[in-house]
């Protein structure tokens, strides 16, 4: 697991109705591994045992056990993320049958990822669902983050040989990749941009030796690369001022990851190309593991 888009306006669960562009393109051969959601709250040590009257609401969706989530406690500053004190396995990780949707509770964290994501709206009601089961059977005391996280591959194999990464891809990220002589055998470009009062945007991208989504992680991944890839790795977060944590409130929490989600179409769409996107506009044939979901 790794903590941390494109068709027409629906209506949410709650009579809501997003304004979301309605011309935006889904492109039918994406290369988009996981998208993840999360949200940070002051720690509970009791979730380090799972909640029973949490788990019975998830069975109906999420019918597998995962294995147990570990909790890292992480401190953020600016493009750097690093662990702070001890990591501690326990709490909950709920799956559903053909292992692309999970729910991940830790003493720390709530986490709801996909490795099946077809559009936001979806996305966001399936994460209304569990916010409201949170909030009927667990007393959050406050939310410190909310981020949301999305994780695309491109699998060179994929693409007519040879591949020059310039046809696909926006000039300024590769630059740094030419100051010195011979190809790169790994490389990682990333840029923070603050958005607003406690909501930035992280924008990674580079070449990878081997997929950076675990393939033999808890879901499962269609068509991971098998070698080299490109990775384009975009996290919209929120959080709130250290002195002044809000309740926690299922509403509030998806206006919010709505609003996150606003820069991440775009800035996929600034980093690559006419080519590549004439790539991703392909049909292709669907995995057969897939196919009956589609």
């Amino acid at each position: 697991m790794i903590w941390f888009a494109i068709g027409s306006p629906e209506v949410s669960g709650s009579g809501r109705s997003l304004s979301l562009d309605p011309q935006r393109e889904i492109y039918p051969n994406a290369p988009l591994k996981l998208v993840a959601f999360g949200l940070e709250f002051p720690e509970l040590p009791e979730l380090m045992k799972p909640p029973e009257a949490l788990d019975q609401r998830l069975r109906e969706h999420y019918p597998l056990h995962g294995p147990p989530p570990v909790a890292i406690v992480e401190a953020r500053s600016g493009l750097q993320v690093s662990p702070q004190g001890g990591i501690q396995t326990g709490g909950l990780r709920r799956i559903d049958r053909r292992k692309r949707n999970a729910v991940v509770l830790t003493r720390r964290q709530l986490i709801v990822e996909t490795s099946d994501y077809a559009r936001f709206e979806g996305f966001r009601e399936r994460l209304a669902e569990v916010l409201r089961h949170i909030a009927e059977t667990v007393e959050l005391p406050a939310v410190e983050r909310i981020g949301l996280r999305y994780i695309d591959e491109i699998d060179p194999a994929e693409l007519p040989a040879p591949v020059r990464w310039s046809d696909y891809l926006a000039e300024e990220l590769l630059a740094h990749e030419h100051l010195l002589d011979g190809e790169p055998l790994e490389s990682s470009a990333a840029i923070l941009l603050e958005r607003g009062v406690g909501e930035q945007i992280v924008v990674r991208s580079g070449l990878a030796r081997s997929a950076i989504v675990n393939p033999e992680g808890p879901l499962y991944i269609a068509r991971s690369p098998q070698g080299a890839c490109r990775f384009i790795d975009i996290d919209s977060s929120w959080s709130a001022p250290p002195n002044d944590l809000p309740e926690f409130e299922p509403e509030q929490v998806i206006a919010t990851v709505e609003r996150l989600h606003a820069p991440i179409g775009d800035a996929f769409e600034r980093i690559i190309s006419e080519r590549l996107r004439g790539h991703l506009r392909a049909k292709r044939e669907l995995d057969p593991e897939t196919a009956d979901d589609r």
